[in-house]
């Protein structure tokens, strides 16, 4: 296996320790965390919180940052594994340890070294010495270090739960080739080779776990849905100070307000001259009315609460429906 520069043996470990045995929710680490040191220079990491998984979700490019948000508002998305390992060795899908999948039969994969031996790539694989492991002659060890994937979605559909792996680039020419660098390393036959190995064998390890791997390229997403859908995302989770039924009320006013053409605007101060709850109360219930589907606009077009809203044209989970399927 090849030496890896840029990891350490205790680098490895970390991320052994936090993906493995697998977990869920708010428990779950991920591989890389979008702040520094860990998070790759020039990347625009960030975080976001996720309201269905109850802690920041880790973004480590513009790309992720760009296209979780359509992930995360899909109602059939139950879970989301961002910065996840690819296992070095034999293991279960990570569907089977959910509450969801324990009672489903699931493929295992022999492991990303196991797959490059086969198919003679091993040295291509990276790898790390570790100087906590020496062989009989006192020689350091070598640790296989492991693959780390974007964003995996655990998904549910009529025929039961199942898992999608986003593999995020900017443009759909991206995937298989190298990425950060200039335009001299980008084109490096050396680098390329590697690239290439690489989505061999970890095409083949989701192969074997039976996901299905999405080519998903930002520039698939007109820039005005992805403007609506991360202000949505970054509003979502806001503490509301109305009662459910109260919220149930206003969210019913914005829907008819949609169908006549009413400006939300308008809404709110009629609503507030009821009684006392708050501008910003009432524009948190339509923003996340909106993020809920429960009212629904056309999210490619701009949108404020000063003008009647648009109504839906387009379903961006329709039209990206190829993006959520087995």
């Amino acid at each position: 296996m090849k030496r890896h520069l840029g990891l350490t043996a205790a680098r490895v470990k970390e991320i052994h320790r936090r993906q493995i045995p697998f977990k869920y929710g708010a428990e779950y680490l991920p591989s890389i965390r979008a702040d520094a040191p860990e998070s790759p220079s020039r990347s625009g990491a960030a975080t976001r919180y996720a309201t269905k998984l109850g802690r920041d979700v880790h973004l480590c490019s513009g790309p992720e940052l760009s296209t979780a948000p359509l992930a995360l508002m899909n109602p059939a998305t139950f879970e989301l594994h961002e910065q996840h390992m690819a296992p070095p060795f034999e293991s279960k899908n990570r569907l089977k340890d959910h509450p969801k999948g324990r009672d489903l039969f699931l493929p295992v994969t022999e492991g990303t070294v196991a797959i490059a031996a086969h198919l003679g790539v091993l040295s291509k694989h990276p790898c790390v010495d570790d100087p906590d492991c020496r062989d009989a002659a006192g020689e350091i060890g070598r640790l296989a270090a492991p693959y780390i994937g974007d964003l995996l979605l655990f998904l549910e559909d009529s025929e039961g739960p199942y898992c999608v792996d986003w593999d995020v680039k900017a443009m759909q020419g991206d995937h298989g080739r190298p990425g950060a660098g200039d335009w001299t390393e980008r084109t490096s036959p050396k680098r390329i080779r590697a690239a290439t190995c690489r989505e061999e064998i970890y095409q083949e390890c989701s192969r074997q776990l039976g996901i299905r791997v999405v080519r998903v390229a930002k520039e698939d997403l007109p820039r005005q849905l992805r403007y609506n859908l991360d202000s949505l995302f970054r509003l979502h989770h806001q503490t509301i100070d109305l009662s459910a039924d109260r919220q149930d009320e206003l969210v019913a006013q914005f829907q008819e307000a949609l169908i006549s053409e009413c400006p939300p605007q308008t809404v709110i101060e009629r609503y507030r001259s009821l009684g006392t709850p708050g501008m910003k109360d009432c524009k948190r219930v339509l923003e996340q009315a909106i993020w809920n589907r429960r009212i629904r606009i056309d999210l490619y077009s701009p949108w404020g609460i000063d003008w009647p809203l648009l109504p839906e044209v387009r379903d961006p989970l329709v039209e990206f429906s190829h993006w959520f399927s087995r």
